[in-house]
């Protein structure tokens, strides 16, 4: 566990998520499990934007970057169990809406799944590994690419080491993420981060890609053609099992200056 010297500091109002909020990254000693629950964090390592009751802390290594968040909001929490949590990186600090981490992977890909009639014509076997498949990608992270136009699913304990979970206790919603600081070795197109560096990070709260994805695969497989059970889901906004829309996505645009070596 880090000491409760970690410096964050957010220096501007939270309004609707659209102001770019400062944050110093911790340097990150011991690595964190990514398990959703926070008690590697504590709360003297977050940063809380009142407006929209989210808290969130960023750390990293020469490895990896870690971001963590906790949601007290109550309309938030539910769309974060609706649609998970998104993380948008510009590895270049600037603005760009590029390289795309979810998750849950499930939501994103399930549409794509269920087009063309697969699931009827599976037998029972076939639907049987498909409910694995999908077992495996709603516990996974999908990583889009929009510079090369290709995504994919990145299973638990997969050897790259991106991974994103989402947990619940005492009346929040928490999140941990991990991403490799040499993005570049699995997304060419992209610059790698460097300890020292300044990069931008857009937490979205409310998925963005309920549409499926396009050349979706499952850590580097393409999964077996169109699987998925139909009627998943629901229409844009809605609540799982009737009711009112949901709010709309909110963002949270943070820029991070990422921490050299103590």
């Amino acid at each position: 566990m880090l000491s409760r010297t970690l410096l964050i500091a957010a220096v501007a109002v939270v309004v609707s998520g659209c102001s770019d909020q400062r944050i110093e990254s911790s340097w990150a000693v011991s690595n964190p499990t990514i398990d959703g629950s926070l008690e590697e964090w504590g709360v003297a390592s977050l940063v809380t934007f009142e407006d929209l009751q989210v808290s969130v802390g960023v750390r990293n290594d020469s490895s990896f970057l870690y971001l963590a968040g906790r949601i007290v909001e109550g309309a938030l929490r539910r769309m974060v169990r609706q649609s998970g949590v998104t993380i948008w990186l510009d590895p270049e600090g600037g603005h760009r809406k590029d390289l795309q981490f979810q998750f849950p992977a499930e939501p994103g890909v399930t549409a794509t799944f269920e087009r063309g009639g697969f699931w009827e014509a599976l037998t029972t076997e076939q639907k049987e590994s498909a409910r694995k498949q999908l077992d495996e990608m709603h516990r996974g992270v999908l990583v889009i690419d929009e510079r090369s136009g290709n995504s994919i699913v990145y299973k638990p304990g997969n050897v790259e080491g991106i991974e994103g979970k989402i947990g619940e206790a005492q009346g929040f919603v928490s999140f941990e993420a991990r991403i490799p600081m040499r993005i570049e070795n699995y997304f060419p197109a992209f610059r790698g981060m460097t300890p020292g560096k300044k990069v931008r990070i857009c937490l979205e709260i409310g998925s963005s890609s309920a549409d499926g994805s396009r050349g979706t695969v499952l850590n580097g497989a393409p999964p077996a053609g169109g699987l998925g059970p139909p009627g998943r889901g629901g229409p844009p906004g809605a609540i799982p099992g009737g009711g009112d829309r949901m709010p709309e996505k909110r963002e949270i645009w943070l820029e991070v200056n990422l921490a050299r070596p103590q």
